[in-house]
């Protein structure tokens, strides 16, 4: 029978604590707000935050590397333990990729994970939040059935299933009925299945077969089932699935490859034509592409690439960064329109940059001088990239010239950061934030993202519409004030209108140059014409507009 573990009625009553005043820029930040979880010294290893039906769900308690003990939920005012005494195992990298401790994968109206109680192996099971079940046993021996966390794909999750008789294979569940897909590698021998991605109506995976790693594709089914023999491998693996222009992009023995839904897989680009190139961190920004990687000639620096297979020139070096040595850009997140990334210049050590493909530039020299501020777990959240530098302090980056530090709450921050914790984790319109203070151990902080800007009333303009007159403006009411800020433009219309529109232009209207003050003066040109003001109302979670009525036609 499949263990069953009941909510436990458990909340928290939070004391939350307002770590720093209301920031003066422009665009205010969001307040962080710290969790002691485990109350006293000792650390709760809080992690793995996932949004799913208002709710957010999180794993603590364990080694903090391994496993976790507990399975919670908070939705910011109540905090519940839903099982206690599992051991919860999560990914810390997925795909080739640094994750935030992915630990469930949703389906229904559940979250799946893979987790051991003391009755059984690691099987898969899930929670709604109100009942915490163990799904099937893969494995009807005394061994483990599952291994990885489960992936959604369609009306099913996919996951390794093992049992000594089929070794590690393709299994999926939706929660009813589990079932092998197809047994890939007949026999014991197991291809161990995993960095699953989703493209073109298929799921990509990763295999080893006996002429070594390759890549598999599935539609469900046994018979739409197929392996892709990539070639002698030796350890190199197909990583890093992505989808862009098109194409599914990854990285294999140490170079650019990529397939379609109807061309088989075959390597895109090699940087280094007569060695490893070391591809790595493929990320989109917009209609480019980009990497770290090494032409052999100029180390280890930042690529670019628009996916065209058509055009010759459309793989590039962007730059170098370091003119010496390798400037080894790492994390590398798409941000606005640039790509953010942590690189080496050979002057100010490992710091923030950032690059569009035509300007790459340092952000900040977070640790001024020749020290490194070695910038981690970048992560964009209500208009802003956050990041963890100098050792567990927490910056926001808003453009590619500003970087500040946000907090003085103490982040978790180790040698073996970069492996086990991945401290900035976004949920729904939430921020959290692996904390590690003496006092409190490792424990969470979270910043709530504010709503977007709303329209209560429209902007109006009064005064007379005549040539020489002034008429006075004004902006309206918003919700999402304080935060909320605003803009006026005025704009001369070659009609009429009584409706107070909400998009950002309007047809037969023109902005009037430098025309942005509560008042406007009407000049010879707006005869004949009629005026309206439009009013941006930005923060950091989006930005709005609201247009006035238009006046009447301007008298000469």
């Amino acid at each position: 029978m499949p263990a069953k573990y009941p909510r436990l009625a458990v909340a928290l009553a939070l004391a939350l604590a307002l770590m720093m005043p209301a920031p003066t820029a422009a665009l205010q930040a969001p307040d962080l707000r710290t969790v002691d979880l485990n109350p006293g010294s000792e650390s709760s290893f809080a992690r793995g935050f996932t949004r799913w039906n208002g709710w957010d769900y999180f794993i603590a308690g364990g080694t903090g590397s391994a496993y976790a003990t507990e399975l919670w939920r908070t939705n910011g005012g109540t905090t519940e333990l839903l099982a206690d005494g599992l051991r919860i195992y999560w990914n810390g990298y997925f795909n080739g990729k640094p994750s935030s401790y992915r630990v469930f994968a949703p389906l229904g109206g559940y979250l799946y994970f893979y987790a051991e109680d003391t009755a059984g192996g690691e099987e898969i099971w899930r929670t709604n939040g109100l009942d915490t079940t163990q799904v099937t046993s893969v494995c009807a021996a005394d061994c483990d059935g599952v291994e990885g966390v489960p992936f959604t794909y369609g009306s099913y999750v996919y996951f390794r299933g093992y049992t000594p008789s089929t070794g590690t294979e393709l299994y999926r569940t939706n929660g009813t009925t589990t079932t092998l897909v197809k047994d890939l590698v007949p026999g014991s021998g197991g291809s161990d299945p995993s960095d699953f991605a989703a493209y073109g109506g298929k799921l990509y995976f990763r295999v080893i077969t006996a002429s070594g790693m390759e890549m598999g594709r599935t539609d469900g089914t046994s018979a739409g089932t197929e392996l892709f023999d990539l070639g002698p491998a030796e350890y190199w693996y197909a990583s890093e699935f992505t989808p862009f222009a098109g194409r599914l992009f990854f990285t294999f023995k140490s170079q650019l490859w990529s397939l379609t839904s109807s061309e088989a897989p075959a390597q895109f680009y090699a940087p280094n034509s007569s060695g490893e190139s070391y591809v790595e961190g493929l990320t989109v920004v917009g209609d480019k592409m980009f990497f770290s990687a090494t032409d052999g000639v100029d180390n280890q620096e930042l690529w670019m690439t628009t996916g065209d297979p058509t055009d010759p020139d459309a793989t590039n070096l962007v730059g170098e960064i370091n003119s010496v040595a390798s400037s080894w850009p790492t994390g590398l997140t798409a941000f606005g329109s640039r790509v953010y990334f942590s690189a080496f210049d050979g002057t100010s050590g490992y710091e923030l940059w950032s690059s569009n493909g035509s300007a790459t530039s340092q952000v900040a020299d977070m640790n001024a001088g020749s020290g490194s501020s070695n910038p981690d777990d970048l992560t964009v959240f209500a208009g802003a990239l956050y990041v963890s530098a100098n050792g567990g302090e927490l910056w926001r980056v808003t453009d590619s010239l500003t970087a500040k530090r946000h907090s003085m709450v103490p982040l978790m921050y180790d040698f073996f950061d970069y492996q086990y914790d991945f401290d900035v984790t976004v949920a729904g319109d939430k921020l959290y934030l692996i904390t590690n203070d003496e006092a409190a151990g490792r424990e969470y902080a979270w910043m709530q993202a504010p709503a977007a800007p709303a329209s209560v009333s429209a902007p109006t303009i009064t005064g007379t519409a005549k040539v020489g007159r002034v008429l006075t403006s004004a902006r309206g009411s918003w919700t999402g004030v304080p935060s909320a800020i605003t803009s006026g433009q005025w704009y001369r219309c070659t009609g009429a209108g009584i409706t107070t529109p909400t998009t950002s232009s309007l047809s037969g209207c023109t902005a009037i140059s430098g025309a942005t003050k509560a008042t406007y003066k009407a000049v010879t040109a707006d005869k004949g014409k009629y005026l309206r003001l439009r009013v941006k109302a930005q923060n950091e979670s989006g930005t709005v507009y609201r247009w006035s009525k238009a006046t009447g036609k301007i008298a000469p």
